[in-house]
C-alpha cells in the first residue's frame, strides 16, 4: 500500500500487492471511500497511547493499531508497534 497526497490535502492509499494486510486495508478504503484523514479522526495514536477507536471499536485491537501506522507508513514491522505499545502501558 502507498500513502498518495494530492494537491488538494487529501490522502489516498493506493493499492498493491506488497503484503495481504495491506491488500486488506486498500480495499477497505476504497470500498467505505474513506480517506486517511477520516481513518486518522476515528484512531487517534499519539506515540501509541490509544484514546479512541477505529471503525466503531471501543478498545482498539493490536490489528487496528497496525493499520493506523501502517496507513501514515511509519513503522514497517508490527513488533516494532507492539514493543511500543509495551513501553507505554
Amino acid at each position: 500500500m502507498k500513502i498518495i497526497q494530492r494537491s488538494d490535502g487529501k490522502f489516498f492509499a493506493t493499492y498493491t500487492t506488497r503484503t495481504k494486510f495491506g491488500d486488506w486495508m486498500a480495499q477497505n478504503l476504497f470500498r467505505t471511500g474513506m480517506t486517511l484523514r477520516e481513518v486518522a479522526e476515528k484512531l487517534h495514536v499519539g506515540r501509541v497511547s490509544i484514546s479512541m477507536h477505529l471503525n466503531g471499536r471501543h478498545n482498539p485491537t493490536f490489528r487496528d493499531v497496525v493499520a493506523y501506522c501502517w496507513l501514515f507508513g511509519n513503522i514497517d514491522d508490527p513488533n516494532d508497534i507492539y514493543k511500543l505499545v509495551k513501553e507505554e502501558s
